[in-house]
This record gives C-alpha cells, sequence and structure tokens, in this order.
C-alpha cells in the first residue's frame, strides 16, 4: 500500500510538472518547430542517459519510471500525424527535469538502503524543512498531528499567501491605473491652468499697453492748446490736425511764428518711438486742382522735413502726402470752413 501511495505521489509531481511547465503564448504556439521540438527531445534524452549511467532507474525508480513515461510521450506527440511540437516540447521539458531528480534523488536512496541516513533522520529533515516554511509563514505547526497534517496547513497557508499575493498585484494594478488616470486628468487641468495663465498674462498686458497709451494721449492733448491742435484719437492711430499752423497764401515756407507749434509736435513724435507718421497737406477748393494737390504735397514735405530736422528717426518712417482739396472738413461756401481745410494733419501709427 504505501508503495502504490509513492508511485501516486511521484505520478501526481510529475504531471502537475508537465502541466504546469511554461506555456506557451499563443502567438508563440504558432512559431514551434519540429526542429525545436526534437532538440527538446534530444536535450531530455541526454539527461536521461546521465541518469542511467547513475542506475537512477535502479535506486530512484519510482521518479525514473514517471519521467520515463513522460519522454515516451513526448516521442509519441511528435510522431503523430499531424505532430504535435507544442506538446512534445512540454512534455520533454517536463521529462528532462524528472531524469535529473532521480538522478538527485539516487545517492539519498543509497544512503537509506545502507543506512548510512535512518528513516528518522529523513522525516527530521523534512519536519525541519517544514518547520522553515511554516516559520516564513508565521504558522506555529503541530508535528503532533502528524507530519501529512502539518503539511496540509503549510500548503493551505502558502496557497492563502499567494491568493493574497495576487490580490495585492491586482489592487495595486488598479490603483497605479488610477493614478495613471489622475495624472493624466492633473495634466490636463495644469495644461488648462497654463493657457488661463497665458490669457490673464496676454490680458494683462494688453490692459497694461492701453493704459500706457491712454496716459500718453492724454499728455499729447494737454500738449496743445484748443487754438494750435486738435487732437483726434481712433483704436489705431493719433491724428493731431494743426489748425494753428499758417502758411503765407500760396507758400510752403514754415515763418518762425509756427516754431512753437511745431516744437510741440516734436515732443508728441517722440513720445511713440519707432511708430510710423504720414504728414497730409490740405487746402480749400479755392484754385484750380493741380495748383492745390502741389501745393499741398509741398507744405506736407516742409513739417516732414522739419521734423526728421528735430527729431531723431529714420526717414523711412515719416512720409508726405497732399491730397489738395479733395478731403475737406468744412464747407468751402464760408470763410470759416476754407480756413479749417487749409490744414496740416499728422497722423501717428500707434498699432505697435
Amino acid at each position: 500500500m504505501k508503495h502504490v501511495r509513492g508511485v501516486a505521489r511521484v505520478s501526481f509531481c510529475f504531471t502537475i510538472c508537465a502541466a504546469s511547465a511554461t506555456p506557451l503564448s499563443v502567438g508563440a504556439q504558432d512559431t514551434v518547430s519540429l526542429e525545436l521540438a526534437a532538440e527538446a527531445l534530444d536535450e531530455a534524452e541526454a539527461i536521461r542517459e546521465r541518469a542511467r549511467e547513475d542506475d537512477a532507474h535502479k535506486r530512484a525508480p519510482l521518479t525514473y519510471d514517471v519521467a520515463d513515461s513522460l519522454f515516451s510521450e513526448a516521442k509519441q506527440r511528435l510522431e503523430n500525424d499531424p505532430p504535435e511540437p507544442e506538446e512534445a516540447s512540454r512534455l520533454a521539458a517536463a521529462a528532462a527535469q524528472g531524469f535529473a531528480h532521480a538522478a538527485r534523488l539516487a545517492p539519498l536512496a543509497d544512503s537509506i538502503h545502507s543506512r548510512d541516513v535512518s528513516g528518522e533522520e529523513i522525516l527530521l529533515r523534512r519536519e525541519s524543512y517544514l518547520a522553515e516554511i511554516a516559520a516564513a509563514l508565521a504558522l506555529s505547526p503541530d508535528f503532533e498531528a502528524g507530519i501529512d497534517a502539518t503539511s496540509q496547513l503549510v500548503l493551505a497557508a502558502a496557497t492563502a499567501a499567494e491568493a493574497e499575493r495576487s490580490r495585492l498585484e491586482r489592487e495595486l494594478a488598479e490603483r497605479s491605473d488610477r493614478v495613471s488616470e489622475l495624472e493624466a486628468r492633473l495634466d490636463s487641468v495644469e495644461a488648462r491652468l497654463t493657457e488661463v495663465e497665458q490669457r490673464e498674462a496676454a490680458a494683462t498686458a494688453e490692459l497694461a499697453r492701453r493704459e500706457e497709451r491712454e496716459r500718453r494721449l492724454r499728455e499729447v492733448r494737454a500738449i496743445f492748446d484748443a487754438d494750435e491742435a486738435e487732437v483726434l484719437v481712433t483704436d489705431d492711430r493719433v491724428t493731431v490736425r494743426l489748425s494753428g499752423l499758417s502758411f503765407p497764401s500760396g507758400s510752403a515756407e514754415l515763418g518762425p511764428d509756427n516754431a512753437p507749434l511745431l516744437t510741440k509736435l516734436e515732443r508728441v513724435v517722440r513720445d511713440f518711438p519707432g511708430a510710423r507718421i504720414t504728414v497730409e497737406g490740405h487746402t480749400d477748393n479755392v484754385g484750380d486742382d493741380e495748383t492745390n494737390q502741389a501745393l499741398s504735397r509741398r507744405r506736407a514735405i516742409a513739417v516732414r522735413d522739419y521734423l526728421l530736422t528735430g527729431v531723431a528717426m529714420s526717414a523711412d518712417r515719416i512720409s508726405a502726402i497732399g491730397y489738395g482739396k479733395t478731403r475737406p472738413i468744412a464747407p468751402n461756401d464760408t470763410a470759416e470752413g476754407r480756413r479749417r481745410n487749409r490744414r496740416i494733419d499728422v497722423t501717428i501709427d500707434i498699432t505697435g
């Protein structure tokens, strides 16, 4: 009866070994070739021969016979039509383990048979191994209940520990996924926050720019008296309408009496460094069109040249153009209307 039980245990061990050999993935199974299976079988056969040289088939026959049965089945799987190289490889690997195991057991079996090692020593060693495993599992084994009961207790604890490990791994994976999700959400929130901060910074900068422009415009308006100039403001330009600037009739000469007003105009131009400036000349409707257009252009050029002389700036920043009588701002049928139409407008681009 003991012999049968021992055979059953060895058979169970190697059946488990064969089934639990590292399984191949679906992709790997598709690539397992007959050559690889044959190599595994050759390796198992080599280990088998070494075990036989050590008389493992005589000194540890139970273990050896189970391995030999696996070896024969592996050969059969390889010789099937069609062959089963995946199964053959797994069985060959299990057989190789069995032959190696038999070779390791053979010297111990000899020691038992020759009484170099007693049955009591073997049992004590087994109890010692079980005690060490039990201690690692935080168990206090009671060998009075029998070694099999203690083995079952240790196995149950190990199984529970493995189940707990698997549970913790799953929980860790779930938490890792959750952390990844939260990190992704945090990155998204941070990206939106950065965008909001950038918009706020841009808005703040734009507000500061507008406030600075308004300050300068107030200063520009404060420079001129009401009878000297009118300051017109739009979103992208400031126009200084020099109503107090006078030229002799039909002339483009700037007299000394214009110096105070032109000095104030220089201050305005300096307040907008880098801005593009256009000096526009305009006339009333007295006289022919060609004469008026030419006169308005000469007067605009005179003001431009004055500014270039008094303000350090490149000539390409300032241009002069004459519109003649084409852009009146008042009716030409009154003396006051004609006076208002005879003007110089200095337009400053403030978009930059």
